[in-house]
């Protein structure tokens, strides 16, 4: 099982990485 949530988890990061930067973006224009 903790295998399957570290492949799941991984992309999530990504993903919450790209959003970090879009929210911020979209805070300074």
């Amino acid at each position: 099982m903790s295998l399957n949530f570290l492949d799941f988890e991984q992309p999530i990061a990504e993903l919450e990485a790209k959003i970090d930067s879009l929210t911020a973006v979209s805070r300074q224009g």
